[in-house]
């Protein structure tokens, strides 16, 4: 966090160090045994402290990935790079972000494994990934992240997820089991059904010559989503103000509808609620599913707890701008997992210091507050000259050189 500009690994940070330090903060983040759970997990609950009086609290769950080259980084696979959007050689890791009104910090972060790591022994032991760990898709390692900081006793009201969470049922069944509202994005093929049905094998029709039906179906008409939204009319929507933004306000038309969905061969009843908003000359539209009643809720509430998700998006923005958190040089488990709680731990800084200067700086930003520390540290520090980092830089580039030919058979 203290370098003004560049990549934040750790050649460059420690450029101002003796080189003895080098080695040290190496060993810090490769190989010390210190707990990266247990301090994520107590950055959790000072987050949680933080925001204890705010009225709404919300859990956002997202992936973010990054790209890397080779093969050795643990988790890197041939996968969907959300930061490319498209396939890509990359790590992909679930995150989850405690957000109030504007304010939000990282909570929670996992590294997913692809099945060519799970089946892979000899590649696992190399990184150094524990034992016993078994496959799960990320919308299970989501379902357990919740769980855990729900054990932990971090309080939230909500929360909200895109469609790859919201489109997996056993994801939104997991949720209710857990007793916690949600709101999540879904496909707009999701099909739904306008009255309750049941599930059962069709009678075959009179002087039909095809094969008696077998197949358990529901009894009544679906829609796709995408269809169902084509029936709406000019007064089945509702302009609202959902949040304001440093770009004004964020303006969308709503309509809300109780639905009946099927999940794993079940009738569900389910909310579904639709949010367009203009973006430029475009209009981009959310088809999103909740499992809370608008007797309890009003479709702007919903929508408005759907569109906090803007906030884990800005959480990884602030961590990889302004804490280095995807600028890491590491390929094994102790060391990935370590960077990021200390990413975390570094933007849950970031945020306690803007809320407590909230009141004689509105407008505080994370780059302002990280530029304060910069400008504080070095004058502290005395920085070298840029020959000596120089001259430092390349003795040790030379001793990596003469390391890897030494190693060579």
């Amino acid at each position: 966090m203290v370098t003004e500009r560049g990549s934040r690994n750790i050649e460059v940070m420690t450029a101002n160090f003796p080189e003895k330090e080098y080695h040290r903060i190496q060993h810090f983040i490769s190989d010390s045994p210190w707990s990266a759970r247990e301090l994520i997990d107590s950055v959790a609950q000072d987050v949680n402290e933080l925001f204890k009086n705010k009225s709404s609290v919300g859990l956002l769950i997202d992936e973010s990935s990054e790209e890397k080259k080779g093969d050795f980084s643990v988790g890197v696979a041939h996968q969907y790079c959300g930061n490319l959007g498209k396939l890509a050689n990359c790590q992909v890791a679930v995150f989850a972000t405690l957000c109030s009104d504007e304010n939000f910090s990282l909570i929670d972060a996992e590294l997913y494994l692809p099945t060519s790591w799970i089946n892979d022994k000899a590649r696992r032991e190399k990184a150094g990934v524990p034992t016993g760990i078994e496959y799960r898709k990320k919308a299970q390692i989501a379902l357990e992240m919740i769980q855990r900081i729900q054990k932990a006793g971090v309080r939230f009201d909500y929360v909200a997820a895109d469609s790859l969470y919201g489109h997996d049922v056993a994801f939104r069944a997991g949720l209710d089991e857990l007793g916690i509202i949600f709101l999540t994005d879904t496909h707009k093929d999701t099909k739904i059904y306008l009255e309750e049905f049941n599930i059962e094998i069709p009678e075959k029709k009179a002087g039909s010559r095809g094969k008696t039906p077998t197949v358990a179906k529901p009894n009544k008409e679906a829609y796709r989503v995408d269809k169902y939204i084509e029936k709406l009319q000019e007064y089945d929507w509702e302009k609202v103000v959902l949040r304001n933004g440093s770009k004004g306000a964020l303006v969308s038309q709503v309509h809300g509808k109780e639905v009946f969905i099927e999940e794993n061969g079940v009738c569900k009843k389910r909310t579904l609620i639709i949010r367009k908003t203009k973006e430029h000359k475009s209009e981009r539209i959310h088809y999103i599913i909740s499992n809370q009643s608008l007797e309890n809720y009003t479709v702007k509430q919903l929508a408005e707890y759907q569109s906090t998700r803007y906030y884990i998006e800005q959480s990884f923005r602030e961590a990889k701008q302004n804490i280095g958190m995807c600028d890491y040089q590491v390929r094994g488990w102790l060391a990935w997992n370590h960077h990021i709680a200390l990413s975390i731990m570094a933007l849950a800084f970031l945020t306690m210091e803007k809320l407590e200067h909230q009141n004689e700086m509105p407008l505080l930003s994370y780059r302002d507050i990280r530029d304060m520390i910069i400008v504080d540290y070095l004058e502290e520090l005395k920085p070298l000259s840029i020959a000596v980092k120089i001259e430092r830089r390349h003795q040790k580039r030379q001793k990596d050189i003469n390391r890897y030919y030494k190693e060579q058979p």
